[in-house]
């Protein structure tokens, strides 16, 4: 196991040096998509905002 984790250490490093960087992509081409994604990013927390208060409402009515 302990070869295992030390050949794991020198491999990872060995793995990234030997990587092909690819061109950096164009300035401003991901601006939609950040769009998008705060939309979508706000709208989950909106709705877990919710429904945590929904449950908490929930739990202090008193039971029928």
């Amino acid at each position: 196991m302990v070869k295992i984790l030390s050949g794991l250490l020198l491999f990872l490093p060995l793995c990234s040096a030997f990587a092909v960087a690819e061109n950096p992509p164009a300035e401003g081409s991901g601006s939609l998509g950040t769009i998008i994604f705060g939309i979508v990013f706000l709208a989950f927390c909106i709705g877990f905002i919710w429904m945590i208060w929904r449950q908490e409402k929930k739990s202090k009515q008193p039971p029928k």
